[in-house]
Formats: C-alpha cells, structure tokens, sequence
C-alpha cells in the first residue's frame, strides 16, 4: 500500500502534468490562432527598389564596358539605381551597397574594416576616407575605387 506521502507526491506530480497539458494546450491554440508568419524579407531594399530580373547583370555589363572606357580615358557610367541614391545626396558607398543588397555588417566584414566605420563613411562623418579603405570597400563592392569618391561639386 501507498503511504500518504506517496500519494500525496504523486499528486502534486499529477497536478504538474496537468498544468503543464494546459499551457501546452493554450500555446497550441494561440499559435492555431496567428496569422502565418512571412517570410523574412531582405532589409536592405524596399519592393519599390527593388531590380527586375535580369537588370543587375545588365548593369554589370554597362559598369565593365565603364571599366573598359575608364582605361581609354573616356568617362565612366553607373547604374541607375546608385546613381539616384547619390542625386539624393546619399554616399557613393551607400548607394553601392544598397545596389549590391549587402547589410552594412556583411560589408564590413567582407572589406575587412569595423561595421561603425563603415557607419561612419556612408553617414559622412568621416571627411575622405584613407585611399586604402576606399580600396578595400571597392574591392568588397566589386567597383573601380573611383565609383566610391565623392565629386566636390
């Protein structure tokens, strides 16, 4: 025979059981209840800046026939999207970046320099970035250094 302990023991654990098949139950009901979860969407551009398909390659043909005409001597072209990001006053690299949807976070780590530095560039706390930092986000950017410096104009 069970002692009263024993019985007493078994059910408070009972008890337990319950109370935990009850918030189970409620969770369950509540998730049942929310509406589906969207899947996550990239944070670095909007549907309305978004590129058709089929566009950033085009770009990238014009930015190495760019490169090309450089070499010549001749004037260099960018993309539409950056270069409406720069008439609104944004920061080469800013633009660049958004072109290439990268978060800053990946960036930075991909040009090997801090994210809050790269804050710093875009967010034009820094006056001119050293050539050897322009060097490197040219590289992670994959655009000639030239694209990333600021006309004074």
């Amino acid at each position: 025979m069970a002692t009263d302990k024993q019985l007493a023991a078994a059910r408070a654990e009972i008890a337990q059981a319950r109370a935990a098949l009850d918030r189970a139950e409620r969770l369950i009901t509540r998730q049942q209840k929310a509406p589906a979860k969207r899947p996550k969407r990239n944070p670095t551009l909007s549907d309305e800046e978004a590129y058709p398909p089929g566009e950033q390659e085009y770009d990238r043909r014009i930015l190495e026939e760019a490169d090309r005409e450089r070499a010549a001597g001749e004037e260099v072209l960018i993309p539409g999207f950056v270069a409406d990001l720069m008439l609104e006053r944004k920061h080469p690299v800013y633009a660049w970046r958004r072109y290439r949807r990268m978060p800053q976070a990946v960036l930075a780590e991909a040009a090997g320099i801090g994210r809050a530095t790269l804050a710093r560039i875009e967010g034009r706390s820094v006056e001119t970035p050293q050539d050897a930092t322009l060097a490197k986000l040219a590289k992670a950017l994959d655009v000639p250094v030239l694209a990333l410096v600021e006309d004074d104009d």
